[in-house]
């Protein structure tokens, strides 16, 4: 991935989740086709791991760079 794509790509999914209408709307296909794409990347499998809920009665969940 670019340095834009590494930038970019996490807020515009954010948009596309909150707003599911979005991309249709815009007529945005090729946005949505580049959302897809990562989302199905093994980098997007690798970095994007859901976590629990937050909690503060929890220990902190500490990420580590490989």
């Amino acid at each position: 991935p670019s340095a834009l794509d590494i930038l970019c790509f996490p807020n515009i999914r954010q948009l596309a989740i909150h707003d599911g209408s979005w991309l249709s709307h815009h007529d945005l296909k090729h946005v949505e086709n580049w959302i897809d794409f990562w989302c199905k990347s093994n980098v997007f499998e690798t970095i994007f791991v859901n976590q629990p809920t937050w909690n503060p009665e929890l220990d902190p969940i500490v990420i580590k760079h490989k």
